[in-house]
């Protein structure tokens, strides 16, 4: 049976001091959200998704506890930004 791809914006995990992140998906597929993998890149290019367990954990801050190490790894310009 035929089917349609269609692009949907990923979704918003957290905006910090001008910096937006996004949520990945495997393969593309909405339904397959990715637990540890995130983004800087609306369009999803693969040079500006970054795995949150390999960025340092701030003192005082659960392991799991991901929008605090990200809005961290933003304040100390850790994160890979898109330019266009």
């Amino acid at each position: 049976m035929p089917y349609v791809e269609k692009w949907i914006e990923p979704e918003l995990f957290l905006s910090h001091n001008g910096v937006t992140v996004y949520h990945t998906y495997k393969d593309g597929d909405m339904d397959y959200m990715r637990c540890c993998w995130y983004t800087t890149d609306i369009h999803e290019r693969e040079e500006y998704e970054f795995d949150v367990r390999k960025l340092p954990v701030p003192p005082g801050v659960s392991k799991d506890d991901h929008a605090a190490i990200i809005r961290h790894a933003i304040d100390h310009d850790l994160l890979k930004l898109p330019t266009d």
